[in-house]
C-alpha cells in the first residue's frame, strides 16, 4: 500500500466540501490518508486517533463522500481514484476487495477495460452513487445520525440569510430554540444563533430528558452569576457548555451564588468537566 496520498482541488475546494464542519473535513483528510490502494479504509481507528465522532462520519455518508461497505465501519472513499493514480506494479489489492466487488454488483456498475488495465483496481462511476443503498450495511446508530443530518441540512444552507428572517425549519419546529438562545444572549451579552444544528441537538436532548424551558433559564441564571464577570470563565457561557452533559449538575447548584474565592482557575476547569472541548 502506498505511503503517499494526493488530494484534488476538484474535490476539497468545492462548495459541497467547504460547507462541511471543520471536524468533518479533517476526518475526510485522515480517512483518505489511511485508505488502501482501492480507496477502502477502516474508519473506527481513524476516528479514535483524531477524536472524531459519529456525526462527522454520518455527514460524510449523507453528502456522498464515503460509502459504508459493511457494519464494521469499513468505508469506500468515493473520489479516491479521482485524486490518486497508482502504477500497476505498485498496486496492492485491498483485503476488503470482495466488499468493493459486491458494491459494484449491487449498483450494476461494471468498470471498463481501461480502468482495470492501468491500475488493477476499478473506479466507481459517480453518476451511479445515488443508486447505492447505503443504509443496508450501516449500523443503527449511524442510520440515526444520517437521518438527523438530513433533517437539519437545509438549516446549514440558510446560514447566510439575514438574521431577521426565520428559516422554514424553525417555523415548523415546536421546540423553543429561539426563546432559550435569546435568553442566553440577553443574560450573557452574547450573539449565538438558535439555528445552529449543534445547539439545537443539545437543547432537544435535554428536553427529551424531561427538562423544561424554565430549567434552561435557571442554568443560564446560575452560570452567568458565577462566570459573567470572570475573564477566564465567561468564554464558557455558551450552548456547548451550558446545555451539555453537565446540565443537571449546573441546575442543582445554589442559584445565583458566586464561586468561593478559594476556588482556583484550574479547579474551575475540572469542575466544568472534560466533555466541553476546552482549548488546552
Amino acid at each position: 500500500m502506498g505511503n503517499r496520498r494526493m488530494m484534488s482541488k476538484t474535490v476539497i475546494h468545492t462548495q459541497k466540501f467547504l460547507k462541511l464542519p471543520l471536524e468533518t473535513q479533517a476526518l475526510y483528510f485522515h480517512l483518505l490518508l489511511n485508505a488502501d490502494d482501492d480507496g477502502i479504509v477502516e474508519a473506527f481507528p481513524v476516528m479514535r486517533m483524531i477524536g472524531a465522532n459519529d456525526d462527522n462520519l454520518g455527514l460524510l455518508v449523507v453528502k456522498g463522500f464515503v460509502v459504508p461497505l459493511n457494519d464494521e465501519m469499513v468505508y469506500f472513499i468515493v473520489d479516491f481514484r479521482e485524486q490518486n493514480t497508482l502504477r500497476k506494479d505498485r498496486y496492492v489489492p485491498s483485503i476488503y476487495k470482495n466488499l468493493l466487488d459486491e458494491m459494484y454488483l449491487a449498483t450494476n456498475v461494471k468498470p471498463d477495460g481501461n480502468q482495470m488495465a492501468t491500475t488493477g483496481c476499478p473506479n466507481i462511476i459517480k453518476d451511479n452513487i445515488s443508486k447505492l443503498n447505503t443504509n443496508n450495511n450501516m449500523s443503527s446508530k449511524l442510520d440515526k445520525v444520517s437521518e438527523e443530518t438530513k433533517k437539519t441540512d437545509h438549516v446549514d444552507d440558510d446560514s447566510e440569510i439575514d438574521s431577521g428572517k426565520v428559516s422554514s425549519k424553525q417555523k415548523n419546529d415546536s421546540i423553543p430554540y429561539d426563546e432559550i438562545v435569546e435568553y442566553l444572549n440577553q443574560k450573557a451579552s452574547t450573539n449565538f444563533r438558535s439555528s445552529t444544528p449543534a445547539t439545537q441537538r443539545l437543547i432537544k436532548a435535554r428536553l427529551s430528558e424531561g427538562f423544561t424551558v424554565e430549567n434552561f433559564k435557571s442554568v443560564i441564571d446560575i452560570k452567568t452569576s458565577q462566570w459573567l464577570n470572570n475573564q477566564k470563565m465567561n468564554q464558557y457561557l455558551r450552548p456547548q457548555t451550558l446545555f451539555g452533559t453537565k446540565f443537571e449538575s449546573y441546575l442543582n447548584e445554589c442559584s445565583l451564588n458566586t464561586e468561593p474565592e478559594y476556588l482556583t482557575y484550574l479547579e474551575e476547569v475540572e469542575y466544568i468537566g472534560d466533555d466541553i472541548e476546552l482549548p488546552f
